[in-house]
């Protein structure tokens, strides 16, 4: 469910956004210039895929509500459409009820698995895209002064500014596969 703000420049108040998704991340360069006043600002709501990765709890959680729903639909389904099939053999009336229900069932159950292979066709494809924001996003952290300015709004760019600092090992998210 996608929830509708508005989001303003912080300096002129443009309004450059009135659509936000809900619980899911937006990934990308939170660096932005405003289309009115051309003054530079931050856009927390953004992520850098590099500092963050693609995970996506809303999508985690659509998932698993819907395979709770499937393994309720799926034995209803048959349930109904075998109660169905011998009801109506029978010659009585609450068959054709069984029957349409075990139907039903049997076509929410479809459209789920073809979006769900839908799903698995375009994989390689959103793969591909994250791969290319990943590395774009990494060229921009390699930049210590855009990584100063990402530090002051956004802890896990403090964190990889410290690591740097200190000689550590830097910590990235893991690139899509």
């Amino acid at each position: 469910m996608a929830t509708y703000v508005t989001k303003k420049c912080p300096h002129c108040g443009y309004a450059y956004q009135f659509m936000q998704g809900g619980d899911q991340r937006k990934y990308g360069c939170p660096y932005k210039i405003c289309e009115r006043c051309n003054n530079p600002y931050w856009d927390t709501d953004i992520k850098e895929p590099a500092l963050y990765g693609y995970e996506n709890l809303h999508e985690t959680m659509e998932s698993v509500s819907q395979g709770c729903t499937l393994f309720i639909y799926i034995p209803f389904g048959i349930i109904a459409l075998f109660g169905g099939i011998y009801l109506l053999l029978n010659a009585e009336i609450i068959g054709i009820f069984l029957l349409a229900l075990g139907g039903i069932n049997a076509y929410i159950i479809c459209s789920y698995l073809k979006r769900k292979k839908d799903e698995i066709t375009n994989r390689d494809e959103i793969i591909k895209t994250q791969q290319k924001e990943y590395d774009e996003s990494m060229k921009r952290l390699q930049d210590i002064n855009y990584l100063s300015r990402l530090a002051k709004v956004d802890s896990l760019a403090k964190k990889l500014l410290e690591e740097r600092k200190n000689g550590e090992l830097e910590h990235y998210a893991k690139r899509p596969q």
